[in-house]
């Protein structure tokens, strides 16, 4: 994808590189104890790259990742003081900001695309879009994954709000 202009780029430090790996470790444990997986499995990939994307965001933002809250299955990622105050962050390797079915009903008022570049790593905040645009059913698409396919409410990068925006 062609880096928008007001695409912002991130790179965590050591210490965060390690609070990252920590808490996914717990949220790993906590979902698998729990039976929850997601589309991809139980991979520990899946919660590094997540919670990576959370603290890359609040870092950006000036505020503190919600990194408590260890189930799988959606929830405020990050409080702001903007014009969206509850976040849901999502980390990806790809350009596309992806919402998940059965995570709609989570209590955000958006949600935000964060990509991570192949190592070493670099975090962009992509862009944003509002909870009940993103998951109308015209945004709503079939993807494959493994041979498998899924759906989400899916939106590509370039076609999402600058996250200048959100500190409006």
């Amino acid at each position: 994808m062609t880096r928008r202009p007001y695409m912002v780029e991130v790179i965590l430090d050591d210490d965060e590189l390690a609070l990252a790996d920590e808490v996914a470790r717990i949220r790993f444990d906590s979902n698998r104890a729990a039976g929850a997986t997601n589309r991809r499995g139980s991979g520990y990939d899946s919660e590094i790259l997540g919670v990576q994307g959370e603290i890359a965001f609040a870092r950006w933002a000036g505020v503190e990742p919600n990194l408590i809250d260890l189930q799988w299955a959606g929830s405020v990622d990050c409080v702001m003081d903007g014009i969206a105050r509850r976040l849901d962050v999502k980390a990806s390797r790809g350009w596309v900001l992806k919402v998940e079915p059965q995570k709609v009903g989570a209590p955000v008022d958006a949600y935000v695309l964060v990509h991570r570049s192949k190592p070493p790593y670099t975090f962009t905040i992509v862009g944003w879009e509002w909870a009940d645009i993103m998951t109308l059913p015209d945004n709503l698409m079939v993807f494959e994954y493994q041979g498998r396919e899924y759906e989400s409410f899916a939106k590509h990068g370039q076609n999402l709000r600058s996250p200048e925006e959100l500190k409006a």
